[in-house]
C-alpha cells in the first residue's frame, strides 16, 4: 500500500498486546535509540491479521522528565485527529463517543484542509489505548482509521485527477501522498484513557 507506506524513520515492528509505554520500550529496544523527550520518527511494520502486514510512518511522543530542557514537540502542537479506546472497547474520537462502524467516516471527515495547511501537508493521526483493551479491537481500531484516510485520499484523487488512488500513475500518487502524507502519533502525556461512557438507556 503505497500511498501509507513510510518514507523515511528507523524501522520497526509493532506489538498490538503492547500497553503504550511498553511499545516506547519495546521501539527503544529495537534501535537501542532514547526516544524519552525527543521526538523520533519510525518505519512501522504492522500485522492487521494474519494475511495483511503493512508499513506505516509513526511519530513517538513521549514526555519522560518535568525537568527536561530538550523536549521539543510539546512546544508546538500539531493539529492532530485523537482516537482513544479505553478497557471495554468504547471509542472517542476528538472527544466524541463514536462506534466502531463509524470511525472510517469519522476519519476521513476529520481531515480538512486547515489541518494539513497547519501541519505542513501531514495527517497527523494520535491513536491510544488501555492496557487492557482488548488486541482483535485494537487491530479493528487501526485498520478503520487506516480506511478513512485512503477514503479522503480517493476523494481528494477525484478531485485532483478524476480518478480514484488505485487508478493513479507513480507521479500522481508521489504527488498526492507529498499533499496529504498520513503519520502516526504515539503520545503519552497530553491525554488520558476515559472511561466509558454510560449503559444506553433500552
Amino acid at each position: 500500500m503505497e500511498l501509507i507506506r513510510a518514507t523515511g524513520g528507523f524501522p520497526v515492528s509493532f506489538g498490538f498486546d503492547l500497553s503504550v509505554e511498553e511499545e516506547f520500550d519495546y521501539f527503544e529496544k529495537q534501535t537501542g535509540l532514547n526516544n524519552c523527550n525527543q521526538p523520533k520518527t519510525f518505519s512501522v511494520d504492522m500485522a492487521l491479521n494474519d494475511s495483511t502486514s503493512i508499513n506505516i510512518q509513526l511519530l513517538t511522543d513521549r514526555y519522560c522528565a518535568e525537568d527536561s530542557t530538550d523536549y521539543m514537540l510539546a512546544c508546538f502542537r500539531p493539529s492532530t485527529l485523537m482516537v482513544l479506546m479505553n478497557s471495554q472497547s468504547n471509542l472517542l474520537v476528538e472527544d466524541e463517543f463514536c462506534e466502531l462502524d463509524s470511525l472510517r467516516s469519522a476519519i476521513s471527515r476529520g481531515i480538512t484542509q486547515d489541518m494539513l495547511d497547519w501541519n505542513n501537508r501531514r495527517v497527523l493521526i494520535s491513536v491510544l489505548w488501555d492496557s487492557v483493551t482488548p488486541v482483535p479491537f485494537r487491530k479493528k481500531v487501526f485498520n478503520e482509521v487506516i480506511q478513512g484516510y485512503l477514503d479522503y485520499a480517493d476523494q481528494r484523487a477525484m478531485e485532483s485527477y478524476g480518478k480514484d488512488v488505485c487508478s493513479l500513475d507513480s507521479v500522481e500518487l508521489h504527488t498526492l501522498k507529498d499533499e496529504c502524507k498520513l503519520i502516526f502519533m504515539l503520545e503519552d502525556h497530553f491525554y488520558r484513557i476515559p472511561p466509558p461512557p454510560p449503559p444506553r438507556e433500552g
